[in-house]
């Protein structure tokens, strides 16, 4: 299954959905997630023009302030969806994938910057995957890093990573490696790895 989550950073600046489209289609995606997408009004036209598949369906959060929503598309020829739920922070469909007899589960996943804030969405995610009755995909915006190698000039240990890294282990989850660079995120002073995709086993997704 081909899928990509992306900090989108507004989907209505310019040139975002021609960036959109072409990453659709270069990368024959399955299924495609948006954070940070700072919509608050009907998407449906434009997630079509992005999916050269007319069979496209997607859930969306969308954005009470300036720096939220969320988007989750999918190729409804290749993932069949069974069930969907999402909450302020996240949503998740569940379904079958292609020949996949086991159910599986696509989780997008945009934490806020604040520590409080990203400990509830991490603790209604525990609630989350128990949902899940197959394997599952946890991918998006997590705004944490989970050692200090992940994040430019940073030399130690904060209790942020720490409880991250905790809730990681808790949730039996595998770390994907990040290909082709070492960050995600960067401005003119810093750069960390703060998006991230994690499974619960390999092989099935």
């Amino acid at each position: 299954m081909r899928c990509v989550a992306w900090n989108i950073r507004g989907i209505r600046s310019r040139g975002k959905s021609t960036a959109i489209k072409k990453v659709v289609s270069e990368k024959q995606l399955h299924v495609c997630g948006l954070v940070e997408t700072k919509h608050n009004s009907s998407v449906d036209r434009s997630i079509r023009s992005w999916w050269s598949n007319t069979n496209v369906e997607f859930m969306e959060v969308r954005s009470e302030d300036r720096g939220g929503g969320l988007i989750l598309m999918w190729d409804a020829n290749s993932l069949r969806r069974v069930s969907g739920v999402c909450g302020d922070r996240w949503i998740m469909i569940s379904g079958s994938f292609g020949d996949l007899e086991t159910q599986v589960s696509i989780i997008l996943v945009y934490c806020p910057c604040s520590t409080e804030s990203r400990r509830r969405v991490l603790e209604e995610l525990i609630g989350v995957k128990r949902q899940c009755n197959g394997p599952a995909l946890l991918f998006g915006d997590f705004n944490e890093i989970l050692n200090p190698d992940e994040r430019l000039r940073q030399q130690h240990i904060t209790s942020g990573m720490e409880e991250f890294d905790n809730w990681v282990s808790n949730m039996e989850l595998i770390v994907l490696p990040l290909i082709e660079r070492k960050f995600t995120w960067s401005n003119c002073r810093s750069a960390s790895q703060i998006d991230k995709a994690f499974v619960t086993s390999f092989g099935e997704i």
